[in-house]
């Protein structure tokens, strides 16, 4: 047998989507302003004279003497005795030998420089201190106490009532209508054709 095709008709449910307008109502919050009156006390500070007596100590000048005990510096001659270094020429005698054709003995006379030591005097000045007492006067800073009266100003504080106006935000309900569109499923029904293979008999 050979395949053959044929078609077929039979009936398909098919679910579509369509539009459709609705309305409902919501509620929303709104603020209005409204203008209130309320009282407050505030605190305000107010200058105010007053005197207070005040102690405190000043510095005055005061005559005082005092001894004390300075160096002066006094020059006197003092001797003293001290070494030095005296050059004296001598003559000595040396003998060297030479290379010579012939060899001799020559004295030969030269001066040399002999240190010796004598004692000599100098004079010289040194400061010698000594003490004596002087008389100085000066001022020194001595403190006392006086009651000063002094008058200054403060800061008293008082209270009073103010008013004040004001707006504030005050919330209400409404309802309002919206309209939207939605989406509602339908059904349907469609005629579609289908091919197939049949079968046949050959003779």
């Amino acid at each position: 047998m050979v395949p053959q095709q044929v078609n077929e008709t039979k009936m398909v449910t098919q679910t579509v989507m369509q539009q459709e307008t609705r309305q409902r109502s919501y509620t929303v919050m709104k603020s209005v302003p409204r203008t209130e009156t309320r009282t407050r006390s505030v605190t305000k500070s107010v200058p105010r004279q007053v005197s207070k007596t005040q102690t405190y100590t000043v510095m005055v000048p005061q005559q005082r003497t005092e001894d004390y005990t300075v160096q002066v510096p006094v020059t006197t001659q003092v001797a003293q005795e001290y070494t030095v270094q005296v050059p004296k020429t001598s003559t000595v005698e040396e003998s060297y030998t030479v290379q010579v054709p012939v060899t001799t003995q020559v004295e030969v006379p030269y001066t040399v420089q002999v240190p010796y030591q004598e004692t000599a005097t100098r004079t010289y000045t040194v400061n010698v201190p000594y003490t004596e007492m002087r008389e100085e006067s000066y001022q020194v800073s001595v403190p006392y106490t006086e009651n000063v009266e002094q008058s200054y100003t403060v800061q008293v504080p008082y209270t009073e009532q103010v008013e004040q106006s004001y707006t504030v935000q005050v919330p209400y309900t409404e309802n309002v209508e919206q309209t939207y569109t939605v989406n509602v499923p339908y059904t349907e029904t469609l005629t579609a054709t289908i091919p197939h293979a049949a079968e046949r008999g050959t003779n």
